[in-house]
């Protein structure tokens, strides 16, 4: 946040609230406020005074605004205040700060907003003097915050250069919105009318404001478009030695012509009519002015390749002109096309950013990066020189041009990575995604047809079709760079604009893109019903690459919202490994196919046949270049069916092997090389040789801790770490490593998981009173709770350790009524049966035995079923001896830590024990038919 002074005013900033400032109420440093505690003062503006405040219920820091006027004794008065706060609130936009809450603090109300790091948007030009189309984009992002506010019924009143803060990462954010009220309410007393018209900062005030009038969005689209004149000509529209003097210029409606000159022709007549002294006569909205900014500095395609130099390309490198290849026009030889995109200076830069990371792995990284980059490059030469078509050749067959296309579209993308990495760094986190999200450039070779997007017929349409793929490359970089929201407006206008090609490929490549950030969004229903129609459509018009695709989307869709049923996994792979024999089995579409089938198959619990797709996965990924990473992961993706199986000795190997050709392909901090050691670490606790478990596990903690990492695999394994530590004994460093979990930004997402681990702490602590605390505080709703049904096993395991069966198995019934058929769903039976033993119910004994053997007889444990088919039996004795007949043939044919062999012990321990006390309940019990029991 910034201090709401202006030192830009050309005069005083008017406010009728001065002449009361001597009576404001300040809250001052260890003043607490709700929930939050004011540690500093940021600044005082005309509506009120803004503090840095610490959150303690959410451990981060934010900012409040407190206003200066009371709220009064009037009911009326006081739902107006509130109103226009909660009216702030309800505004969701990465380009508007967000506001966490609104209350009252001694009868004056606050807004408790996000803390935003960043500069000024006048600071920010200063520093970095970006390029017209860089200062332009990030002037549109504002606009789009604003746009954001007036659709949910809130003018600004006050939007100039210091209410606008660029972040580190690039983020753009409309702050102070402070002088807003909502649109359509009674503005209440004169006073109030008083200020509301008056407030405000005069060289950007619009016309209206200084006759005090009625205001709109598009009073705030005039203070835009002078601070947007004034970021281009370097000076204001309208001048002044006086506000009365400025006053008379912007009612005036005339503009400086020395100073528009000075604006570009494309820009000059979308900032005159923004500025127009009549509302009436701008743009109806903030959306339509955005629309001409986007359209005014929209990137050209020209026809041939232009080598651009190191000069040319540092002038670009603010905002990305698409500046597109074509090498079958004029033979550019490729090491000179690549030196015109990935210079000597950029290329020794530090493009990896982190602001948490240490030293050693940014360094780490930024090696990494450059490699891979190098080595795209490089292959994209070898390619191109191969194929280029010499000047005044013909190109006459239709396999080079698609082939010339399909080359100048990867040059493009690397072209566009590396001038978003110039321009902004990648967080590195977001590293291994940003590669991703260059396409492949094999695929250009021409030996899969069908693969790449075909090049159409009509030249014209085909220059469209080119310049709309290399958008979507850069869109889907974008959205892995930044925040998925962000995105979402760019690339729906994107995915319209290929639509009216009318061009079938680019369609299904602009909905596909649309689906993957939907699914990033969350959005699964809306992302589900949208890919169904374009495999429908894929399918009819015998598009099997985009076929292709857009099944392996479905599977990866099915990853990401779980509950994936069995015979939709195996229809929708068989369909596009059908489709893909028929284009020539292209194996790198071939391993993503068999690689996310494996990876479901295993969430089935469908072991053996998910190690055999992941075993055809790693074959198919070496049969592509450059695909050896792919290949090791399908690799270590064995390990968890493996170890499901009992088979450790075989997992122990693989995941040795995997963590060794990480480390040497890819460095030890690298996310990959990091996850291969927590697998090494799950397989020792697999073996009970918890000692070695929890070697691995440091391992994996102290890489990440020296690289200052934070992201999915950093919380991952501190909470591996903490179960393993607890299973020690080791309690206290347990719990001092849960504690930086909770520390992590990603903590609050991994709030359930955090949760699951810390309750399995307390339980080996002998805490169960403390780890249901835990399960209740975390629980939430199942429809939104992906962890719901584990946290209600861990619940129950509680109630039945603090010796209540009957809670436990009330627990274990709810959790029953909403579970999903998976292998979360077999530990509850389990347990549950656990927990009928416990209580000496036959009747519950027998109704959770026998869900618990229909659950393993849908996973094919046969076998493993004998031992719960056992305790639905009337004597304890004989189920007991019947199950250890079971555990015993199981773990011969198995291994002795087999999940069932493991659950049949923990039966037999607790069975035994309690024998007499099961008998007698059991022996004079009703039993009911098991046709009848419900499941």
């Amino acid at each position: 946040m910034t201090d709401s002074r202006d030192d830009t005013l050309l005069g005083s900033r008017v406010s009728a609230t001065d002449r009361h400032r001597e009576a404001v109420v300040v809250p001052a440093r260890g003043t607490e406020i709700g929930r939050f505690l004011v540690t500093a003062e940021l600044g005082r503006g005309a509506m009120g005074s803004v503090h840095v405040a610490y959150d303690a219920d959410l451990d981060r820091r934010v900012a409040i605004k407190v206003l200066y006027e009371s709220l009064g004794p009037t009911a009326a008065r006081r739902r107006e205040l509130l109103g226009e706060a909660q009216s702030l609130a309800r505004i969701q936009h990465p380009n508007v700060v967000a506001v966490h809450d609104v209350g009252v603090w001694q009868d004056h109300v606050y807004l408790a907003m996000e803390y935003v790091e960043g500069e000024t948007l006048a600071a920010w030009q200063r520093a970095r003097s970006p390029s017209l189309r860089a200062l332009v984009e990030v002037f549109i992002a504002a606009a789009e915050g604003l746009a954001a506010a007036h659709e949910a019924g809130v003018v600004h009143r006050d939007f100039k250069p210091s209410n606008v803060l660029v972040g580190p990462n690039g983020r753009v954010v409309v702050v102070d919105f402070g002088l807003a009220i909502a649109r359509g309410s009674d503005e209440g007393s004169a006073v109030r009318r008083s200020i509301a018209a008056h407030a405000g900062t005069p060289a950007y005030m619009s016309p209206e404001k200084y006759a005090g009038g009625a205001l709109d969005g598009r009073s705030d689209q005039f203070s835009f478009c002078v601070a947007l004149f004034e970021a281009v000509a370097g000076a204001r529209p309208f001048h002044g030695d006086s506000v009365a003097a400025l006053a008379a210029a912007i009612t005036g409606g005339v503009p400086d012509r020395a100073r528009v000159d000075a604006i570009p022709r494309r820009l000059r007549a979308i900032l005159l009519r923004g500025l127009s002294p009549s509302a009436a006569d701008r743009f109806p909205a903030m959306r339509s002015l955005v629309a001409a900014l986007r359209g005014a500095v929209r990137p050209r395609w020209p026809g041939r390749l232009a080598v651009v130099g190191t000069a040319a390309l540092a002038a670009t490198l603010g905002g990305l002109a698409y500046r597109g290849p074509t090498p079958a026009g004029r033979c550019v030889p490729g090491a000179a096309a690549i030196e015109a995109v990935w210079p000597a200076h950029v290329r020794a830069a530090q493009l990896v950013v982190s602001q948490d990371a240490g030293a050693a792995w940014l360094a780490e990284r930024n090696d990494y990066l450059r490699g891979a980059l190098d080595r795209y490059l490089a292959r994209w030469a070898e390619l191109h020189d191969a194929t280029c078509v010499p000047e005044g050749a013909a190109a006459d067959d239709h396999l080079a041009r698609d082939r010339a296309s399909c080359l100048d579209n990867r040059y493009a993308a690397a072209r566009g990575l590396i001038e978003l990495l110039a321009r902004d760094g990648v967080e590195l986190t977001r590293l291994d995604a940003l590669l991703a999200a260059l396409p492949d450039l094999d695929e250009c070779a021409g030996d899969y047809p069908g693969v790449a997007m075909r090049v159409p017929e009509d030249p014209e349409l085909a220059r469209e079709v080119a310049v709309l793929d290399e958008q979507l490359v850069h869109a889907g970089m974008v959205r892995r760079m930044q925040e998925a929201s962000a995105s979402l407006d760019a690339l729906t206008e994107l995915r319209r604009a290929a639509h009216h090609t009318g061009f079938a490929p680019l369609e299904l490549r602009a909905d596909l893109e649309y689906i993957a950030l939907l699914g990033t969004l969350g959005r699964f229903t809306e992302a589900d019903a949208l890919l169904d129609d374009v495999i429908a459509r894929a399918l009819q018009l015998g598009e099997d690459g985009w076929s292709v695709r857009a099944i392996n989307r479905a599977l990866l869709l099915m990853q990401e919202r779980k509950g994936a049923r069995l015979g939709e996994v195996r229809r929708w792979s068989g369909i596009a490994l059908g489709l893909l024999h028929r284009i020539g089995d292209p194996p790198n579409l071939v391993g993503d196919i068999h690689n996310n089938t494996c990876l479901l198959l295993g969430d089935l619990g469908q072991l053996e046949a998910a190690l055999a797709s992941c075993e055809r996965a790693e074959v198919a990924y070496r049969g592509w270049p450059d695909m050896e990473r792919q290949a090791v992961g399908a690799r270590m993706n064995r390990v968890n069916p493996l170890l499901v199986l009992g088979r450790l000795d075989e997992a122990e190997r693989v995941a040795a092997e995997t963590s060794a050709a990480y480390d040497a392909a890819v460095g030890r901090s690298h996310v990959d090389a990091i996850r291969a050691v927590v697998y090494r670490s799950m397989v020792a606790s697999r073996r009970e040789d918890r000692g070695l478990a929890l070697q691995f596990a440091a391992d994996a903690l102290a890489r990440i801790r020296a690289a200052g990492m934070t992201g999915s695999l950093a919380m991952s394994a501190r909470l591996h770490y903490a179960a393993v530590a607890a299973a020690l004994g080791r309690i206290t460093e347990a719990r001092e490593v849960l504690d930086e979990a909770r520390a992590d930004p990603r903590a609050a997402v991994a709030a359930a998981d955090i949760a699951i681990v810390a309750m399995q702490v307390e339980l080996h602590a002998a805490q169960p009173l403390a780890a249901l605390a835990i399960g209740d505080r975390a629980l939430g709703d199942p429809a939104t709770n992906p962890r719901w049904t584990k946290l209600q096993i861990l619940r129950g395991t509680a109630l039945l350790l603090a010796h209540d069966p009957a809670g436990a198995l009330a627990v274990f019934d709810t959790a029953q009524t909403t579970a999903v058929a998976d292998l979360g769903t077999i530990e509850l039976a389990g347990v549950a049966t656990i927990a009928a033993i416990e209580r000496g119910d036959a009747i519950e004994q027998l109704k959770w035995s026998t869900i618990f053997a229909t659950r393993i007889i849908q996973h094919g444990e046969s076998q493993a079923a004998e031992i719960v088919r056992a305790i639905a039996h009337g004597r304890t004795a004989e189920s007991i001896a019947t199950v250890r007949r079971a555990r015993d043939l199981l773990a011969a044919a198995a291994h002795p830590n087999y999940p069932w062999v493991q659950i049949a012990d923990g039966w037999l321990r607790r069975g035994e024990s309690s024998a007499a006390r099961i008998g007698r309940t059991a022996d004079g019990a009703q039993t009911p038919p098991p046709a009848t029991v419900a499941q």
